[in-house]
Order: C-alpha cells, then sequence, then structure tokens
C-alpha cells in the first residue's frame, strides 16, 4: 500500500473508532445517573485497573503500553465527562467556585503518577487555564499546587474541581 491507501485506512478505522467513543460515551453518562441515584463514587482505582487488565489481555509486548494509554485516556475522558454530569446535585457544590477568576488548588494525589496526570487533564480539558503546576513526590503520594484561571461557572470547570474534591485529599481551594 501506498501512503494515501494506508491514510484511507486509518480514516476509516477513526470513524468506527467515533462510532464506538459516541456509545461508550452514552454508556458513560447512563453509568452517571446510576451514580447518581445509588451515590456510588465516580472514581474506584480497583475497578480501573481490572479494566486496564482486561484491555491488555492478549495484546503483544509491543503494544501493550500504548494499548494501556489509550484505554486509561479514555476511562479518564469518562470520568470527567461523568463529573460533569453530577456537580448539580452534589454534595460539595457549595465548595466549587463561580465566575471569572484565578484560584490556588492545592491537593495529594495517592493514587500516583496517572492519577495526577487524570486530574491534569481534566483540569486543561476544563477551559481553564494552568498558570503554574507544581508537584512533589512524598511519601504519602503527590504533593499537588495548580494556579489555575478562567470561567469557572462552566459545568466542565465545575467538574473539574469536583474531580479534585472527590479523588484527591488534603484539598484546599483559595480564590486568588
Amino acid at each position: 500500500m501506498d501512503l494515501d491507501e494506508i491514510r484511507q485506512e486509518i480514516n476509516l478505522v477513526d470513524n468506527q473508532m467515533k462510532e464506538l467513543f459516541l456509545k461508550r460515551m452514552e454508556l458513560a453518562y447512563q453509568v452517571a445517573e446510576n451514580k447518581k441515584r445509588t451515590q456510588k463514587a465516580v472514581y474506584v482505582p480497583k475497578r480501573e485497573e481490572e479494566v486496564l487488565a482486561a484491555c491488555i489481555k492478549g495484546v503483544s509486548e509491543e503494544y501493550q503500553l500504548e494499548c494501556k494509554t489509550f484505554f486509561g485516556e479514555l476511562m479518564e475522558i469518562s470520568r470527567a465527562y461523568q463529573y460533569s454530569k453530577l456537580t448539580e446535585e452534589s454534595e460539595k457544590r457549595n465548595m466549587l467556585l463561580d465566575g471569572e477568576g484565578r484560584a490556588l488548588l492545592e491537593f495529594t494525589c495517592t493514587q500516583g503518577e496517572r492519577h495526577f496526570r487524570a486530574i491534569l487533564l481534566a483540569v486543561l480539558s476544563s477551559g481553564l487555564t494552568a498558570e503554574e503546576v507544581f508537584t512533589e513526590k512524598k511519601e504519602c503520594g503527590y504533593c499537588c499546587r495548580l494556579r489555575v484561571s478562567g470561567d469557572f461557572s462552566s459545568k466542565r470547570a465545575k467538574a473539574a474541581v469536583l474531580q479534585i474534591l472527590e479523588e484527591t485529599e488534603h484539598v484546599l481551594i483559595r480564590e486568588i
């Protein structure tokens, strides 16, 4: 195959993946609705590890890291979306910021580097701007400080802050 034919094949695969992605997001919506009713946590680290292990099972060693990364990021996107569906009903909604501004978010990620990356992805994809990102690995986990700015009243920004409140420890949020 020449380069144009390979690209056509890639486009076909991308279209199939898009349809599957949309179906997965609809299922993520249903999960959020179920968790809203049952008051269950969005983030269940053990479940995510089981899913990732199942996803790489049978994948050649050459692609295992990429496969695990792909499915890990897909779950991170789904989690951020679920939080956007739960902000109004959350018991922590009074702790969410509102309006245009700047804030300092300090917290500890005890679930490791991949989890910190998921939190950062949620913040960055919410439309907020990360002005400063600081992390320090300690015995208790990753101590993190984010200085962010933007419109905190958007549903995605509220979801990102809610995700920090729900999934991390020792959270301090200050408007600056």
